[in-house]
């Protein structure tokens, strides 16, 4: 039985792909590459668009198979239990890095004196919860919340868009050894194609869809691009210093009277995205461990989650710039790129030597057809 649908899946890219990248991504991208941020980050995102054509033609070859049938089928189950258990701890990260993105966040734009502690309570019952619950709940609930989030984003960063001024994006490449740096330390914000890996085999599949994720993911690549165009646009070489783009950006706007509506309108709006992202992260960390335990109820998947989570908080004593550090820290950026690479790989050799059996089995046949006659 499918667990989600296409247009579900669609939807829950779009969250994932979005989620870290519009409020501390710029400023760190900024500072690496300066005004050519932009460039960067579309040179980022056009490898992660070839690594995700990459899963979907997968997905296309091994019809119905998931990434587990395709390791242990061709690897064996040592390399299988070896390569969940690393996606598992990268997942599990994520989901850290957004829960300490939105402890941030409530910080600054909500509350003046918010202990971590009554923050930690309800943030791990959610991913105790979701853990349990599955994929597929996570799937509805992005669903029903899309479009808001959706019109919510648009309308946040359109509005300054009259305030952009096109000349910061100037002078073109000037910062040809800072775009790579960029590249290089962020790269943990990016791969959010692994959640398409993590889905193969549970997608309810139809002739186009393909295609249409395909369509959805690069528009939303495109969007990010867009957003980050307008924050070099509106802060050039300070961008450094708005570590909170998604409510910065609103307020360079002359709206009269507007811009502490916008800001909390955009508070809110993030909230429910970063919110959501640690649900989709959190539910694939779950489907991870009962790919490779099974017998475990999800109730057990959802605890284990849970615990980690809350001693990864523990561990960086709830420090969104320790965790930051780990995560541009150059064994760490190392290690992300040879995973980033890895599983592509994996599946193009695989794709590419079942191609060449095939092609010998016709010719084989060919061959045994010339000899009968």
């Amino acid at each position: 039985m499918k667990t989600i649908t296409n247009k579900q899946l669609c939807r829950m890219m779009c969250i994932s792909i979005i989620a870290l990248k519009f409020l501390y991504f710029p400023a760190i991208v900024s500072s690496y590459a300066k005004n050519d941020a932009y460039i960067s980050v579309l040179i980022g995102l056009l490898f992660d668009f070839v690594f995700a054509v990459i899963v979907v033609c997968a997905c296309a070859f091994f019809p119905g198979k998931s990434f587990k049938d395709i390791l242990i089928k061709y690897f064996g189950k040592i390399v299988f239990y070896a390569i969940y258990g690393i996606i598992f701890v990268y997942f599990m990260l994520k989901t850290l890095l957004a829960v300490k993105e939105v402890h941030h966040y409530f910080l600054e734009f909500l509350f003046e004196n918010f202990s971590w502690i009554w923050f930690a309570i309800p943030i791990v019952l959610l991913v105790a919860y979701v853990g349990a619950k599955g994929l597929r709940s996570v799937a509805r609930t992005t669903e029903i919340l899309f479009m808001l989030i959706v019109i919510g984003v648009i309308l946040t960063v359109i509005i300054p868009i009259k305030d952009v001024n096109l000349e910061y994006l100037l002078p073109f490449m000037s910062h040809p050894r800072g775009i790579v740096e960029g590249i290089f330390r962020t790269t943990f914000v990016y791969g959010d194609w692994i959640i398409l890996l993590m889905c193969m085999g549970d997608i309810k599949e139809d002739k186009s869809s393909h295609k249409k994720l395909l369509v959805i993911v690069a528009a939303t690549y495109i969007f990010v691009v867009f957003f980050m165009i307008m924050y070099v646009g509106l802060f050039k070489n300070i961008g450094i210093y708005k570590p909170y783009a998604f409510s910065d950006m609103p307020l360079y706007t002359d709206l009269p009277n507007n811009s502490a509506r916008i800001d909390w309108f955009s508070s809110i709006i993030w909230t429910f995205a970063l919110l959501l992202q640690i649900c989709i992260t959190t539910s694939i960390s779950s489907s991870i461990l009962k790919e490779m335990f099974k017998g475990i109820k999800p109730v057990a998947c959802g605890g284990i989650c849970a615990i980690i989570l809350l001693a990864g908080m523990i561990g960086f004593y709830m420090n969104l710039s320790k965790l930051i550090d780990v995560t541009t820290s150059t064994t760490f950026c190392i290690a992300t790129i040879v995973l980033h690479i890895l599983l592509p790989t994996i599946l193009l050799v695989i794709m590419l030597c079942e191609q060449i059996k095939k092609y010998r089995g016709k010719i084989k046949h060919v061959g045994k057809a010339k000899k009968v006659v």
